[in-house]
């Protein structure tokens, strides 16, 4: 098991968490939070505005904490789409159509 919290990224912190899942037949499953205040680990009780988890599981620990920050990210990357449409600064609706990294297709 093995967590890390990054950020600040647009005002949000990210926490994410990868353990073995060897049910699945690979090793590792990775989960995710985007934070309004910065949380003291992935398991931190605070103020939490997303929880995500990655579908498919990745041969390395390290591969799967990537995999869920990249997510997570996006989903900021998001929110910040969605502030700039309803502040008249985008032109159309937001979409989630961002690329995914090649580890995630």
């Amino acid at each position: 098991m093995q967590e890390r919290v990054t950020g600040p990224f647009d005002g949000y912190y990210v926490a994410v968490y990868a353990c073995e899942h060897g049910d699945l037949g690979e090793p590792h499953r990775a989960y995710y939070k985007v934070c309004f205040l910065e949380p003291e680990s992935y398991f931190d009780p605070g103020v939490c505005v997303l929880k995500g988890v990655i579908d498919q599981v990745a041969e390395t620990i390290e591969e799967a904490l990537l995999e869920a920050e990249v997510a997570a990210r996006r989903q900021i990357d998001f929110f910040q789409s969605v502030a700039a449409y309803h502040r008249g600064e985008e032109s159309g609706p937001p979409t989630q159509n961002l690329p995914l990294p090649p580890s995630m297709r």
